[in-house]
């Protein structure tokens, strides 16, 4: 199986998980991911890949499990050649930094997370929360790469914000936006139900920072959980360097 990765500008390197909206060349025009990556690489080096089963990275995958996903990120980081490096999860990427943290503290100096937790649906001990997940799992079996306007705006209603702006909304909710992820089925997001690493959080030494946006319905309830490692004041020392591109592998 082949991953996509790639790495842009210079500096102390920070890795982004890839959770299950990613694609490599769309995050640079997408209004909802392109900020990140150019303010990122602007003052560290910033490394991306795409998880299985999506974006650039090879759709035919059996494997979609939590282990996986933790495995490809450490076949990523070996094959960008970091020794050490800040490593940031959103959404299910969080699990995923999170377990990889405890498996490789020499090699992780930051842990940031946001929008994340250390529990995937099944593992919430919220029924309602799992009927929800299936129902939604269904939904995107069955209209993934359709053109279904009641869909696309159900899903932007999940996530994203009300005050986001009329472009960052228009764009997630069209066709094209989905299309973004390009994936074949619903399967490559089963880390954001299978997931759990509640007991890792208190077992990471590193030094970590959380952050949720407020009144977020997606994982507000477990959110405490990631805040259990160490927390510093001390911030991540940019690099004032030109930002390059380098190629995908």
């Amino acid at each position: 199986m082949r991953l996509a990765y790639a790495k842009v500008g210079n500096g102390h390197p920070i890795v982004k998980v890839a959770d299950c909206f990613n694609h490599l060349d769309f995050e640079w025009d997408s209004p909802i991911w392109r900020h990140w990556v150019r303010e990122f690489g602007s003052s560290f080096s910033l490394v991306r890949y795409d998880g299985r089963g999506s974006g650039l990275s090879d759709w035919e995958v059996e494997d979609v499990s939590f282990e996986a996903w933790i495995h490809d990120l450490e076949k990523v980081v070996d094959a960008a050649g970091l020794e050490k490096f800040s490593l940031m999860g959103h959404s299910q990427g969080g699990a995923v930094a999170i377990a990889y943290a405890v498996r490789h503290p020499e090699r992780v100096s930051h842990l940031v997370l946001w929008g994340g937790y250390a529990r995937g649906a099944y593992h919430r001990d919220i029924p309602d929360a799992v009927e929800v997940r299936r129902a939604l799992e269904t939904l995107v079996q069955l209209n993934w790469g359709r053109t279904n306007p009641s869909f696309f705006q159900m899903v932007t209603d999940l996530y994203i914000p009300e005050k986001a702006t009329p472009e960052e909304q228009s764009w997630f909710r069209s066709p094209a936006g989905f299309d973004f992820a390009r994936q074949p089925r619903a399967g490559t997001c089963e880390p954001a139900t299978t997931s759990t690493c509640a007991r890792s959080c208190r077992l990471s030494a590193c030094r970590t920072i959380v952050f949720h946006s407020d009144r977020d319905t997606n994982c507000a309830s477990t959110g405490r959980q990631n805040s259990s490692g160490r927390h510093s004041r001390r911030s991540l020392r940019p690099s004032r360097q030109r930002e390059s591109r380098a190629a995908r592998r």
